[in-house]
């Protein structure tokens, strides 16, 4: 695409992956705020290191060597740095406790 030049209608890029919906420009407001709630729910620190744990996989190309790398990787993540946060020791409380998580994204 890039090397063509060719114009991309919203459509395209939709049925491409390169956008994850389109709508009318006077629902863009509406629709921006429920996708973004999507994440904004959850913990900020735990998503930021699922997103560098997902990342050998996003890039493809994982071998089955690559692979076990990968995920040797993304288990030390989770245990040496996303079992560290105050987000995911306040997820641990919050769900003894029975109640809502107070996410810090720390």
């Amino acid at each position: 695409m890039a090397l063509t030049g060719e114009p991309l209608t919203a459509a395209r890029a939709c049925a491409v992956g390169l956008v994850n919906r389109v709508v009318p420009d006077e629902f863009f407001d509406e629709e921006a705020r429920a996708f973004v709630a999507r994440f904004t729910r959850h913990s900020g620190a735990a998503l930021a290191l699922a997103h560098e744990a997902m990342a050998p996989a996003l890039r493809g190309g994982l071998d089955r060597g690559a692979f076990l790398a990968a995920l040797a990787r993304v288990e030390a993540l989770y245990l040496e740095r996303l079992m560290e946060t105050h987000d995911a020791r306040e997820g641990i409380a919050a769900w003894l406790e029975k109640r809502a998580p107070r996410w810090e994204d720390r």
